[in-house]
């Protein structure tokens, strides 16, 4: 792993000139019922939500028909886990897990109330919210690594 560390540095240097961050992002999330989820729709969910390092409240509390999704945001945080550990000392592997940050079109006022009600600091997050704990993790921590920032408002403190 040593070799693929080396060789991702080399190659960013070679292209850019030099490497500071990388923020992968991306997330699909809709329901997948039980005993009707098709290889398709798998792979789709874990190709997109697995390989990512911001990942969700998800891979730590299940949410009712969208097993899929929450497999692929907890094996995220393992592959964070485990490539910060390959990596290191030569690059830092983090990850950001956000809470109620933007919800779905499709949350009615009384769903939104449900969640803000489950929340010590009683709102809704903002995508300023998941930009600092990421300044942070680039500016700041030098000396962090395998971390999952959690950006729930506390949500976890009530379950």
């Amino acid at each position: 792993m040593k070799k693929t560390a080396e060789r991702i540095i080399y190659e960013c240097l070679e292209t850019r000139g030099r490497l500071d961050v990388l923020v992968n992002n991306a997330a699909q999330f809709y329901p997948t019922e039980i005993g009707k989820v098709s290889e398709e729709i798998w792979n789709d969910l874990i190709q997109t939500d697995m390989f990512f390092f911001v990942t969700d409240i998800h891979a730590d509390r299940p949410v009712s028909d969208h097993s899929v999704y929450c497999i692929s945001k907890a094996g995220l945080q393992m592959c964070t886990l485990s490539l910060a550990k390959e990596f290191a000392p030569y690059i830092r592997v983090n990850a950001v897990s956000g809470g109620a940050i933007l919800l779905p079109e499709t949350y009615d006022d009384q769903l939104k109330h449900a969640l803000i009600s489950k929340n010590p600091l009683n709102g809704i997050g903002n995508p300023g919210d998941i930009i600092s704990a990421l300044e942070y993790l680039v500016s700041n921590a030098k000396y962090v690594t395998g971390q999952i920032i959690r950006v729930y408002g506390g949500r976890t403190l009530y379950q």
